[in-house]
């Protein structure tokens, strides 16, 4: 029976949207792109946190240093069949993210982040800051790690200083291609472990509490 020229336009159609979705689909998964990645923004608290048993002091925290520059990418996603699928990239530097956290730190615990006259100085260089996605059998590992040194000084340049290296990584799976929801979970997992780090070093609040003491 012949077709009505209606039913067969009709038909046509449906095969180019097929046709359309499974290219978009292509280029989703395999075409290049950055994806940009929201920085957290919730306050990371600690109610156990052991900087907030020593004595509160005037702290200064320079701008973190080490960092790669907001625009730079940070790692990368892996396309779909072997194609690259383009870089991660975060919506704030990274070294100003660690400095937010670090401050977050000090100031829930009960102490001052100053910029002039301070107790002690606390500095911070990020080691590495990396969000990668790459191929893992059928899938895709999500990987966040992030490696900060922070370093305890009575004044910049001075003699006594203490300094401490703080490495935290968080990863997930997915058989889809990594978008935001996965890459954002898992970076802030990692953001959230090094909060916790920063709370729940002893040795930390002990430098600080034993250089800012020496405060005159």
């Amino acid at each position: 029976m012949r077709r009505h020229p209606l039913f067969a336009a009709r038909s046509i159609g449906r095969g180019v949207v097929a046709v359309t979705a499974a290219a978009l689909l292509v280029c989703v998964v395999g075409c290049g792109g950055t994806l940009v990645v929201r920085a957290p923004q919730e306050p990371q608290a600690h109610a156990e946190s052991v900087l907030g048993q020593i004595a509160p002091l005037a702290i200064a925290v320079p701008p973190a240093t080490g960092a790669a520059a907001a625009a730079d990418p940070l790692g990368e996603r892996a396309g779909g069949w072997g194609r690259r699928g383009g870089d991660i990239a975060l919506t704030e530097h990274p070294g100003s993210l660690v400095h937010r956290v670090v401050v977050q730190q000090l100031e829930q615990a009960g102490h001052r982040v100053v910029a002039a006259d301070p107790d002690v100085v606390l500095g911070i260089h990020v080691l590495e800051f990396a969000v990668d996605a790459p191929r893992a059998g059928r899938g895709w590992d999500v990987t966040v790690s992030i490696q900060v040194a922070l370093r305890v000084e009575r004044e910049p340049g001075s003699e006594a200083w203490s300094e401490f290296v703080y490495s935290t990584e968080s990863t997930g799976h997915t058989l889809a291609p990594p978008g935001l929801a996965i890459v954002e979970r898992i970076l802030g997992e990692a953001v959230r472990g090094l909060a916790s780090g920063v709370a729940g070093r002893e040795a930390l609040a002990a430098a600080l509490q034993r250089l800012g003491s020496t405060a005159g």
